[in-house]
């Protein structure tokens, strides 16, 4: 016969505070979710029930389960440091985004708007995008016939491979500038000498990443 579902313990204090918390609902979002899990935990109701109901991951309801037992009511309800990549720009360079927004607008737009943020160009932080493709040379085994009056040009299928080669080219779209090499061979070489090639092109620029 299957055990008896222990019970999840909370106080008597930590109970009161978590219904008076939930019925004022003004907290985060999250916080009030976690404690209507603890709650609902404390009510009897299984990891995966709680999980079902509040419609959240089960890990979600297990960690903050193990959180308030290890460390108590309060570091169980606050929004933890989450892992994950850092941020991207500094605060001097949301100063700057911040200090564009509020200026006067482009011509023609009555404000700002995220796409003519993105699309500001500003030569210290160029936005550079880079791809590369193998490229066959290949030559005509039967001559071809030209276009004449009435006829299109004739080609035939068969073809002979005279060699392959590797184009890089990089392109900045806000300025339209554009750089490109061709080498015979792809290897870690031709990459790193060009991105060097591109990188000669920007001696002092600043980076978001």
């Amino acid at each position: 016969m299957a055990g008896k579902q222990r019970v999840f313990d909370i106080s008597t204090a930590d109970k009161q505070f978590l219904q008076r918390y939930v019925s004022q609902g003004e907290g985060k979002a999250r916080s009030l979710r976690r404690a209507r899990s603890l709650l609902l935990l404390h009510q009897g109701k299984t990891t995966t029930e709680v999980a079902s109901l509040m419609e959240v991951n089960y890990n979600t309801v297990s960690r903050t389960k193990k959180v308030y037992q290890a460390e108590g009511l309060q570091a169980a309800l606050q929004e933890g440091k989450r892992s994950g990549r850092p941020p991207r720009i500094d605060g001097g360079q949301r100063a700057k985004i911040t200090a564009l927004a509020c200026s006067e607008p482009p011509p023609g737009y009555s404000q700002w708007s995220v796409r003519l943020l993105a699309d500001k160009y500003d030569a210290c932080y160029p936005v550079i995008c880079m791809d590369e493709r193998p490229c066959f040379l290949i030559g005509d085994t039967i001559a071809p016939l030209d276009m004449k009056p009435g006829s299109v040009k004739k080609q035939d299928y068969t073809y002979e491979k005279l060699g392959s080669a590797t184009l890089f080219m990089a392109v900045e779209p806000l300025s339209g500038q554009r750089y490109a090499k061709v080498y015979d061979r792809r290897r870690k070489r031709e990459y790193a000498d060009f991105i060097h090639y591109v990188a000669s092109h920007y001696p002092k620029p600043n980076s978001y990443g």
